[in-house]
Formats: structure tokens, sequence, C-alpha cells
């Protein structure tokens, strides 16, 4: 989907976030990512909440893992989670 680069906090240069260009056709937006432990144990429960997965899990560029998907009222969200 395109280059994007990492936003780190001041003390000790940890990736706090990360920024990229929408893809053609989509409308700037910001999307919220959460970090959980264990991706595939997070898709379950999304999906056995009544959530939908709308993509991944999938390796980005660092080696982590995430997924987008949306709750049961439709609001989106994303996961990151360690590498496998």
């Amino acid at each position: 989907m395109g280059d994007y680069s990492f936003i780190s906090n001041s003390e000790g240069g940890e990736a706090i976030g990360a920024v990229m260009k929408a893809p053609p056709g989509a409308p700037s937006a910001w999307g919220f990512y959460f970090r959980v432990p264990d991706i595939e144990a997070a898709k379950a429960t999304i999906e056995r909440s009544g959530g939908k997965v709308a993509h991944g899990p999938t390796e980005v560029p660092g080696g982590e893992m995430v997924l987008q998907a949306t709750d049961p009222h439709g609001a989106r969200f994303g996961l990151v989670a360690p590498g496998k």
C-alpha cells in the first residue's frame, strides 16, 4: 500500500505510530491501532464478538503483524502485535 514513516517518542525512540499517504481513491483519514500481545487470538475474539476482520493479519515492514476490523456497530479500528 505504499511507504509509511514511523513516529517515535522523544524518550528512547520507541515507535508510537506511523503515517502514510492515502491509497489512490481513498479519502484522508486517521486509523487507530491498539497494541495486542497475540494477533491471532485478537482476531478470534473480534469474530466471536460480532465484529468483522476486513484485512489481515498481515506482516508490515519492521516485522509486526496488523489487521483492520470493524466492531459490531461498524466502527473501524486496527490492531498491531509482535511478529511471528
